[in-house]
């Protein structure tokens, strides 16, 4: 490295210990300053340490005096050349000793390999070197590697393995036809339901009713009023935890019968679906929606239900008779065998 390889030139007195400064002898780092009065010009002595081979010596310069002051880039440079001139002189002394002390050789390779780089870029300059080409693991893809084999003799060769962090693999981008598809999936999911007055009607005293966008009806009333009340709160509380009333259809087991179950929408109508199954009609959230009164249904009480029963139908509609598994809708042979993801009948509820 020369003086022109470096455009950082500074003051002499504004250099501190620890900092390096070049010349056309190398690079040198900042041991000592020391500044002195000597008659007129102040004087400042640096006392430097070669990076390289050499002994401590002394620069001393008039304050103000420019000097170059080495990179960070520059040190580091210096450094590996340095590096690279002492493992060289090592190489040499190895080959000689081979030769002075007959060291054994391997009957086929010899093999030397500078270790394990941080970059794929660092395995590449080697392999340009090499003149041969970069590849992977085959025990580790995220390695690259490259190799060449020099001939010494008919049994021997010299054969250099490098290897280092291989660069991450970038997924390629999605394609439009693809990225289509999967908005076109998620289009397709169900929405949230909203929760809003849709629809009302009126009538006759007992004949009111309001009616939610998410499809929940409040009705029963005896005037529109009074149905709007209870539609308010279901829309600032949309899934409340509340009795929910389940009516059974006309030739139904339990036709004219109705069920009361404590909670919400969702856990009510699971606890449904695990006592009687998809043999049942319609869930409402009061006794006037479900038309009790207006009817004269009678309540099914919780000691007659029948036990649990798998909700899955099987060949012809006809349904599991097997206990459900802890905690699910549908038995443990539906689940092992897939049939569980069998849609419910539409007569399972709304």
């Amino acid at each position: 490295m020369t003086q022109q390889e470096t455009t950082n030139r500074r003051p002499i007195e504004t250099l501190t210990a620890g900092e390096h400064v070049s010349d056309s002898q190398g690079v040198h780092e900042i041991v000592h300053v020391l500044g002195m009065q000597d008659g007129g010009a102040r004087e400042i002595t640096l006392t430097l340490r070669p990076l390289g081979p050499g002994k401590p010596w002394l620069m001393r310069h008039p304050e103000g005096t420019p000097v170059w002051a080495a990179t960070s880039a520059e040190v580091r440079e210096y450094e590996d050349q340095g590096r690279r001139r002492a493992l060289a002189e090592l190489l040499h002394k190895l080959a000689d000793d081979i030769v002075e002390h007959q060291l054994p050789l391997p009957s086929y390779h010899f093999t030397v390999s500078p270790g394990h780089f941080s970059t794929q870029a660092d395995v590449e300059r080697w392999a340009t070197y090499l003149g041969a080409e970069v590849g992977t693991s085959r025990a580790a893809p995220d390695i690259a590697v490259t190799s060449a084999s020099r001939p010494i003799t008919d049994r021997l060769s010299l054969d250099i393995r490098v290897q280092g962090n291989a660069d991450p693999v970038v997924e390629p981008a999605v394609g439009a036809e693809l990225a289509a598809k999967v908005q076109a999936e998620a289009d397709a999911l169900p929405a949230e339901p909203e929760h809003y007055h849709a629809a009302g009607a009126g009538g006759e005293a007992g004949a009111c009713a309001a009616v939610c966008a998410c499809g929940v009806t409040f009705a029963g009333f005896d005037s529109i009023a009074e149905a709007v009340v209870e539609l308010d709160k279901h829309i600032a509380n949309p899934d409340p935890e509340q009795d929910w009333y389940f009516t059974f259809g006309s030739g139904q087991q339990h036709d004219g019968k109705y069920v009361v179950i404590a909670g919400t929408y969702d856990s009510a109508r699971a606890r449904m679906l695990e006592v009687f199954g998809n043999r049942w009609s319609h869930q409402y959230a009061s006794a006037e929606a479900a038309g009790v009164y207006e009817f004269g249904m009678a309540l099914l009480p919780e000691a007659e239900w029948p036990k649990p029963v798998c909700v899955n139908l099987l060949d012809g509609d006809k349904p599991c008779s097997n206990p459900p598994a802890t905690g699910a809708i549908f038995c443990a042979q539906c689940i092992a065998s897939g049939r569980d993801a069998d849609e419910l009948p539409q007569s399972a509820g709304e």
